[in-house]
């Protein structure tokens, strides 16, 4: 069994998934497992199948947010943490995982973060989190987010139980061409829509005014 599992959904982007391996390869201290998640009609499906020594699920798409709410709470029953990284994401620091793990274990329940060299502690646009939350809550993300503000979902989570933990040292860097790291392709663009954005906003606000309360309270009681 896993001490954790960290989530990449992936599209379109195999040599990504390379990169992150070979990182993977020589940051990670502990038992952290790498699960890859492609869709059965990336059209660089088979590129992704050919990576040696690859983790990887394959299933229908339904978009980050859908496929992390489809995979974490299986995947939640078999070990202690769970995350999410973009396959943009690259962790750099070595014994990351060996961080996250010991601030989570000690709290029994929480959210942690590193510097992903943009927003910092503002926004965990990668993140790991005890995996009860996603067993008591039933989710990994707000139902119905598509790509955005899934981030703001989990800050929310991590402050409203108090339990937040920002590694400002460990540095897992955002390769987003919104930063001048990378060039733009179909799965950006997608995912950058103003309707995406607008539509996962909406859910987001609505998520807060109506839900948000109900599910802290929930987790205030793994405390």
């Amino acid at each position: 069994m896993f001490e954790m599992t960290i989530l990449v959904p992936s599209r379109g982007r195999p040599e990504n998934i390379i990169r992150l391996m070979d990182a993977w390869s020589t940051t990670t201290t502990r038992n952290t497992r790498l699960l890859v998640l492609v869709d059965d009609d990336d059209p660089k499906l088979d590129e992704y199948l050919a990576i040696f020594n690859i983790d990887i699920q394959v299933g229908p798409r339904l978009r980050i947010g859908g496929t992390l709410n489809a995979v974490a709470p299986i995947e939640a029953t078999k070990c202690f943490a769970i995350g999410f990284m973009g396959d943009d994401h690259l962790p750099r620091t070595k014994g990351w995982d060996d961080r996250f793990l010991t601030a989570l274990k000690e709290a029994r329940v929480g959210v942690a973060w590193g510097n992903d060299l943009y927003h910092g502690a503002n926004l965990p646009t990668a993140v790991v989190m005890t995996s009860n939350i996603v067993t008591a809550l039933g989710y990994f993300v707000m139902p119905g987010g598509i790509h955005l503000f899934l981030d703001n979902f989990w800050l929310a989570i991590g402050r409203g139980i108090d339990s937040a933990y920002y590694f400002d040292d460990v540095i897992i860097e955002h390769i987003h061409p919104y930063f001048g790291k990378a060039e733009y392709d179909e799965t950006y663009t997608e995912a950058n829509d103003v309707k995406v954005s607008s539509a996962d906003e909406a859910t987001f606000n609505s998520y807060v005014a109506t839900q948000l309360q109900n599910d802290l309270q929930k987790l205030r009681t793994l405390k």
